[in-house]
């Protein structure tokens, strides 16, 4: 009767209003049957829900997540200038001497500097920047602004804690910091505490110690409120912008002023105020930054890493939308299959092809657009409870931005996976519109249309220029964009040679055992459901291939060049500031007495300073002696003249003969400083060694031509000290040493303080007696009972003084390994999950020949092995061509990402050099365990949870002949 009715709805729309009639009248019928073999098949539609919507849910949480936790410029303006109009910051340390080129949003990166700043007239050079001063040049109310993190004793250990300092008692703060109880500080010693501190630890009554620059302040809690530190971060205490001197704190930003007035600050306004060497966050310029854009002198706003960003996000939703394609398109193929009477009678009562099509294509319609509408709502709350829920278990490390909802790209991603899901029914729809009436009719099955000749050609050619562009991008070094054209284009033929290679397994199943035998014939002649299935594998496996060779490549390469900086299980504390290594010395007995702790010493100055301390132990020398020890092979003879500093040619810039020294800073060029005790029974140093060292020499690692009989040539002088502590300029008042020495093997310098760092070793003793320069670098922690414990290390960490802080040397430790193990996990259950569809697909469709299997005496042994057999088939075909078609992009990929290296620079020379000579080789690792497990135990897997399915006996029915 349904049928019938399809069939004249087709004639009578063929009748009516013409065209659009036929057309309007046929999808009508259509989406009225689909609706109704919906609910009548309820399993099959969930399914396809389920394919097409849980894509969709991924990619609207991840899109809603992001923009979320994307805080935009806009979003950022009550967090970085509350009500103001602007908020403009010093260039450099409080002086602004150089005029500023700025773009739109400076605080991003997009600012350089360009000449000498303008003057005010009368204002002398260099004077710094206050607020009055500001005040004169935008008008308004100016307010100071600034941050800083201080140390608050918390019971027995001590917090980092970032400090807004602001006034919030002005409305013009409202946005930046807000009250919740108590009041605002008055005073320079009262803070408000907010929740992330009150999570920290930081009490919400009463007072706290906080420690900056070693010297302890008490401070009021006087109120409770947040506040921002950054746009992304919260503050944990706010008080005034005078707490800053009074606790003598740095800075964490240079200092900035809120420009509250009613006019706003135009990008003409911005670009006068950068003449004057200041940095200008515009309110206006926020919200309407076209002018800025337009600037001929802006740098444009999008890098080429943001590109390639979204180059990858567009090929991450493109492959998840061809994954839904290739998984739904069995489950649409099987559903025609089942309708075909259905379809037959429709077509025999008149209905033409376009309308038979249209009765599959509706089911994809309905299914498709419900799962999208579906999927992107779910995905939209998914992705705003997981950024919730991150931003509280990270506190305030990472805050998102207010809720942001990417309605477009939602909409698109919708879009998208309804035409995906038209997508995978319109082959099935194809081949239901030509149907064999008669043989459908009368119960027969239906022969397998033979695979077109040109598709494998066509598979072929673009499979070989994919191939090429991956082989050009690895001889050229390419990119990583073209290693992802040439695999698109590799992937695209494969799959067109799915259908043929089908076809060849199904020929070449014939000597196999039954089950087997029955598997390959059944993927050969229903390809319209098993390609689909072998391609869904493929695209799986190819990307879990790519993904492992280039990730395993990767991590092959860091731990290749993972340089330790201590001895194994070893810590450094590395601290500043006057008597910091007795203080630290003092913490780590108390916490931590059975390790043992050695001073890291150099020969060279600390370029720990501190400009705004007192104390004259804060502040860098002017000059400093340099030793450098000589090759070999050059001959020093320094000229000089009595009665004036002579000058050195050649070696004020190091120069070749130089094999290490104090004022290098590549691998392995210092000087280290250590005692004869340590020597013996840290370094396990020989008699002969410690010989050396006793009689005032020097120990040097191979390779550095520096030893020579048995001594070496030291040259020492005065080299001019830059403000950051760079020794620079010639090589003043030089003078000639040649002491004792001997080589050293690297292994035993790694074990002294910095690993890889340390190239030579003399006493203390030595260095004095040649008037060198020494510091303590680092603080060695060793636990005679084996490596540092955990528990020490956090007891000791949470009680280090201000500018201190402590590193246990693991080992290379990867920071991806749990995501990777996320992707491996994904990629593998795709594969599990296309092969069970498919087999499931499978057995819904041969109900009867498994009838009939049953009807001949078949056991359900040999029904079980057959499900098996079907499950292993498709999975071992799909995953050997993915592993195929993976292999080479994947080693592609791997060669980019592990061929870019890192120099070693020398400010005494300028240059950049490589560590190693091998440091530039790419690294290519494949993880052949990985691969086998997905290759060989996905399919068996999949082919006993198949078997397993197996459970009742099979309706006998009556088949035609």
């Amino acid at each position: 009767m349904d049928e019938t009715d399809a069939g004249a709805a087709g004639r009578r729309g063929s009748r009516g209003a013409g065209a659009f009639g036929h057309w309007y009248a046929g999808w009508r019928s259509a989406l009225r049957l689909a609706r109704r073999d919906a609910s009548k098949h309820r399993g099959r539609g969930a399914l396809v829900v389920l394919l097409v919507g849980l894509p969709v849910l991924l990619i609207s949480a991840g899109l809603t997540a992001f923009a979320t936790d994307d805080v935009n410029p806009v979003e950022s303006l009550p967090r970085v200038m509350g009500q103001a109009q602007a908020v403009v910051s010093l260039s450099d340390a409080g002086v602004a001497a150089q005029r500023v080129l700025q773009g739109p949003y400076p605080m991003d990166g997009g600012y350089g500097t360009a000449g000498p700043a303008e003057r005010e007239p009368g204002v002398p050079k260099r004077a710094p920047w206050t607020r009055e001063r500001v005040q004169r040049l935008t008008g308004g109310t100016v307010l100071s602004t600034t941050t800083t993190v201080v140390r608050a004793e918390v019971g027995d250990r001590q917090v980092h804690a970032a400090a807004l300092l602001v006034d919030g008692r002005q409305p013009v703060t409202r946005g930046m910091a807000s009250l919740t109880s108590g009041r605002w500080p008055r005073t320079a010693d009262e803070v408000v505490v907010t929740p992330e501190g009150a999570a920290a630890g930081l009490p919400t009554s009463g007072t706290i110690t906080l420690a900056a620059r070693g010297r302890p302040t008490k401070v009021t809690v006087v109120g409770t409120g947040t506040g921002w530190a950054t746009a992304t971060a919260h503050a944990d205490l706010v008080a005034l912008p005078a707490a800053e001197e009074a606790w003598e704190a740095p800075a964490d930003r240079p200092q900035s002023f809120l420009i509250a007035r009613s006019q706003p600050v135009t990008w003409s306004g911005v670009k006068q105020l950068n003449a004057h060497g200041l940095l200008v966050e515009s309110r206006a310029v926020f919200e309407h930054p076209q002018e800025a854009q337009a600037d001929p002198d802006v740098p444009p706003a999008e890098s080429e890493s943001d590109i390639v960003v979204a180059g990858i996000v567009a090929l991450l939703v493109v492959g998840i939308l061809l994954e839904t394609v290739l998984l739904a398109g069995p489950a649409f193929a099987v559903s025609a299959s089942r309708q075909r009477r259905s379809l037959a009678l429709i077509a025999s009562n008149g209905a033409p092809r376009a309308q038979i099509r249209r009765y599959v294509l509706a089911q994809a319609v309905l299914l498709g657009v419900f799962a999208a509408v579906v999927g992107a709502f779910l995905g939209v709350v998914a992705g705003l409870l997981a950024i919730r829920w991150w931003a509280a278990s990270s506190h305030a490390m990472n805050a998102p931005g207010p809720v942001d909802i990417p309605v477009w790209e939602v909409l698109g991603v919708g879009a998208c996976a309804s035409v995906a899901s038209l997508a995978a029914a319109y082959l099935p729809a194809r081949g239901a519109s030509r149907l064999d009436l008669i043989g459908v009719l009368r119960g027969q099955g239906v022969t397998a249309r033979p695979v077109p000749r040109g598709l494998p050609v066509i598979g072929l050619v673009l499979a070989g220029i994919g191939g090429a562009v991956l082989a050009m991008n690895i001889a050229n070094d390419g990119h990583e964009a073209g290693i992802a054209i040439g695999a698109i284009v590799l992937v695209a033929g494969a799959l067109m040679l799915i259908p043929w290679l089908l076809s060849c397994v199904g020929r070449l199943g014939r000597r196999l055992p039954l089950p087997l035998r029955m598997a390959t014939r059944d993927v050969g002649r229903q390809r319209g459901r098993g390609a689909p299935a072998v391609a869904a594998v493929m695209v799986a496996v190819t990307a879990l291939t790519v993904l492992a060779i280039a990730n395993t490549s990767d991590q092959a390469q860091a731990r290749r060049d993972y340089q330790p900086q201590a001895p194994m299980g070893d810590g450094l504390v590395h601290g500043g500031g006057p008597g910091w290594p007795s203080a630290v010395a003092a913490v780590v007995h108390r916490q931590a007495p059975a390790l043992d702790v050695t001073p890291v010493r150099r020969v060279g100055i600390s370029q720990w300073f501190d400009p705004m301390s007192t104390s004259p132990d804060s502040h860098l020398p002017t000059s400093t002696t340099v030793v450098r020890l000589q090759k070999a092979s050059c001959a020093v003879s320094p000229p000089g003249a009595r009665g004036k500093s002579p000058v050195v040619p050649g070696y004020g810039s190091v120069g070749r003969c130089t094999a290490l020294g104090s004022d290098r800073h590549d691998r392995r060029a210092s000087i280290g400083v250590v005692d004869l005790r340590s020597a013996r029974d840290l370094l396990h140093l020989t008699d002969s060694q410690v010989d050396v060292l006793a009689r005032g020499g020097i120990l040097v690692a191979p390779g550095r031509e520096a030893v020579h009989d048995e001594h070496a040539t030291v040259l020492a002088g005065t080299r001019r000290v830059t403000e950051y502590g760079q020794a620079v300029g010639s090589l003043r008042d030089p003078r000639v040493d040649r002491i004792a020495a001997a080589t050293v093997s690297t292994a035993t310098l790694d074990r002294f303080g910095l690993a890889g760092d340390t190239g030579a070793l003399v006493t203390p003793a030595t260095a004095a007696s040649h008037h060198w320069p020494t510091f303590t670098d680092a603080l060695q922690l060793h636990d005679p009972g084996g490596p540092v414990s955990s528990g020490d290390e956090d007891a000791i960490t949470q009680h280090l003084p201000q500018n201190a802080f402590l590193q246990v040397e693991r080992g290379f430790q990867s920071n991806l390994a749990l995501l990777y193990s996320l992707l491996f996990g994904v990629f593998g259950t795709l594969v599990l999950v296309a092969t069970l569809i498919s087999t499931a697909l499978a057995q819904a469709e041969g109900r009867a020949d498994l009838g009939t299997l049953a009807a001949v005496g078949a056991t359900k042994r040999l029904r079980r092995a057959v499900a098996g057999s079907q499950a292993f088939v498709v999975a071992l075909v799909g995953s050997l061509l993915g592993l195929v078609v993976g292999f080479v992009p994947g080693v592609a990929l791997a060669w980019p990402l592990t061929v870019e290296h890192m120099g070693s620079y020398d400010p005494a020379t300028g240059n950049t050099t490589l560590a190693d000579a091998g440091a530039a080789a790419p690294v290519i690792d494949i993880p052949w365990l990985v691969l086998a497990a997905v290759v060989i135990g996905v399919p068996v897997l999949a082919a006993l949870l198949a078997a397993a399915a197996i459970r009742k006996s099979p309706e006998v029915t009556r088949r035609a002949a």
